[in-house]
């Protein structure tokens, strides 16, 4: 798994940093991830936890979230999200929504999230760090500076649990194999 490469970067400091700011969480946490994910570990439950296929979707689902978000206050410049996943981001929620999909699935929603994400942060600029935005069916309003800072680090946030069912997984296998 590769992240897009894109041929240049934001113009203004602090849309450039928090454009950095992402494309390293990605780089380090994400990917990182990824390359030692073990299939089986997908759709593993730790108790009654999510797992790791919900919570990646979640992520995934959110970070398209957030640019219909920045879509709301520049909607001169931003695009609407292109793609969607339907109801299934509900899986994070509700466990009827929950669809067990291979591993490539993963792959692409959360690589085509990113790159969609990524691109527009390219059409934002300093000036509109103050801009109020609101999505669709949400209380809150966000100004873009929060939007922008909160992505890397609710991937962060996510990688980090997505990591800890892992190493429990991983923990669950061993023993098991030990005591067989």
């Amino acid at each position: 798994m590769e992240l897009p490469t894109f041929e240049r970067e934001p113009t203004t400091p602090v849309v450039r940093s928090a454009f950095r700011r992402t494309r390293w969480v990605w780089e380090r946490d994400v990917l990182r991830f990824f390359e030692r994910l073990q299939d089986p570990a997908l759709h593993w439950r730790l108790g009654r936890s999510r797992t790791i296929a919900q919570i990646l979707t979640h992520v995934g689902a959110v970070v398209g979230f957030y640019q219909l978000t920045l879509h709301d206050g520049l909607k001169e410049r931003v695009p609407e999200p292109a793609w969607s996943i339907g109801d299934e981001w509900l899986a994070f929620y509700d466990e009827a929504h929950y669809v067990q999909h291979e591993r490539p699935w993963y792959e692409k929603l959360l690589m085509g999230s990113y790159a969609e994400y990524m691109s527009v942060l390219l059409a934002v600029m300093d000036l509109d760090l103050e801009t109020i935005c609101t999505t669709p069916g949400q209380p809150r309003e966000r100004t873009v500076e929060w939007v922008l800072h909160q992505v890397p680090g609710h991937t962060n946030y996510h990688v980090g649990q997505v990591n800890y069912i892992h190493g429990r997984y991983e923990e669950t296998v061993s023993i098991n194999r030990v005591e067989a």
